[in-house]
């Protein structure tokens, strides 16, 4: 990266295994210096896409909605539109992402796409958000079934999704297909392998959710990372203060006080939203009674999920009009763990597409 590129195939292949590696910052600006010469360049211009949306900048979503609208091959359209679904979550267009996920009149709903070689990724991406619990579980088999097969880094990712999945949906079916699970997850956590290090923050939550040991080591393993992105750290550090502030909601509000630098500065606005959901409960049980938080939590609701806004806004207003301090019943109702999704595929595999549409 210290020297010129001889030629643009050199350029897109070592800024490739920097996008691999999830460094982002230095890899995008060397790729504008060549943005003259290869503005016209399909596979420059998705790779171009692909750091913006992960570093969430420049009408990210637009430019993935144009590489998705002018794209001549499913393959390649299956897989900018996995990506399309996360810049939706990520931007806060909730409508947006539910047309992949809900909408079969929609040239975007995923279903529409499953004739593709590359379908699982986008099939991965779309389960959570599946409502129908048999129908979620069955996608998810099908992408480990395939993951299985042709890409055991993505079967791994995809577990740790699939545990989330089944923790969000609480009943006797999920409880016991998590218990099968877990001791595949214990093994991949094992051997410390930095590939699968968000599966340190959903198995940490899984003990915190069913008090089966202390997920501190688990919450501290994510590092702060400027180059790749803050939101696995900011995410980390909240489910540890959530988990501190049961024995210590002194500390617990310390930790978040840490951290509100870096959550203001995220151009993620559900990170944002993460953070004031917790940060109120947190200073409840700490005998805050923040009006100003549960104002922009009703303002600015998680999704754009204007009920789940309402009810948290309701809820917490009744308390604090009548001085009604925090007690454990409320914590089910208040507390939003903070789960980490594995939703990317290495850029090569969407590149093959753009370099090829150019022969």
């Amino acid at each position: 990266m210290l020297f010129p590129f001889d030629n643009k195939k050199d350029l897109l292949t070592i800024c490739m295994m920097y996008y691999d590696a999830h460094v982002y910052g230095i890899s995008y600006n060397r790729m504008k210096r060549y943005e003259r010469d290869c503005c016209d360049d399909r596979a420059y211009n998705v790779l171009c896409a692909l750091f913006l949306e992960r570093r969430h900048e420049n009408n990210y979503v637009s430019l993935l909605e144009n590489l998705v609208n002018s794209s001549q091959n499913i393959d390649e359209k299956c897989l900018l539109l996995s990506v399309l679904l996360v810049a939706y979550l990520n931007s806060d267009a909730s409508d947006k992402y539910k047309c992949i996920v809900n909408n079969s009149d929609h040239e975007y709903y995923f279903e529409k796409y499953k004739n593709s070689n590359q379908y699982v990724y986008l099939l991965r991406n779309v389960s959570y958000y599946i409502a129908d619990f048999n129908r979620a579980n069955k996608y998810y088999d099908q992408c480990l079934n395939a993951f299985k097969n042709r890409d055991p880094v993505n079967y791994k990712r995809t577990i740790s999704n699939y545990i989330c999945y089944l923790m969000r949906h609480d009943v006797d079916l999920s409880g016991r297909l998590l218990k099968n699970r877990m001791q595949e997850v214990e093994e991949i956590i094992k051997y410390m392998d930095d590939k699968y290090l968000y599966l340190n923050i959903n198995y940490g939550l899984y003990l915190m959710k069913y008090n089966l040991g202390d997920p501190t080591e688990y919450f501290s393993s994510i590092a702060y990372s400027s180059e790749t992105t803050e939101t696995p750290f900011i995410y980390a550090q909240i489910n540890l203060a959530a988990y501190t502030v049961k024995s210590n909601p002194e500390k617990a509000l310390s930790i978040m006080n840490c951290i509100e630098y870096e959550v203001q500065k995220t151009t993620i606005p559900r990170t944002k939203q993460f953070y004031n959901i917790n940060r109120c409960l947190i200073d409840y049980i700490n005998g805050n009674y923040r009006e100003d938080l549960i104002q922009e939590i009703r303002n600015s609701p998680l999704r754009g999920n204007h009920d789940y806004g309402e009810f948290l806004y309701t809820y917490y207003k009744k308390r604090f009009d009548q001085k009604i301090p925090y007690s454990e019943h409320d914590w089910d109702k208040l507390f939003l763990p903070g789960y980490l999704f594995y939703r990317y595929f290495e850029a090569e595999l969407l590149l093959a597409y753009s370099m090829e549409s150019q022969i």
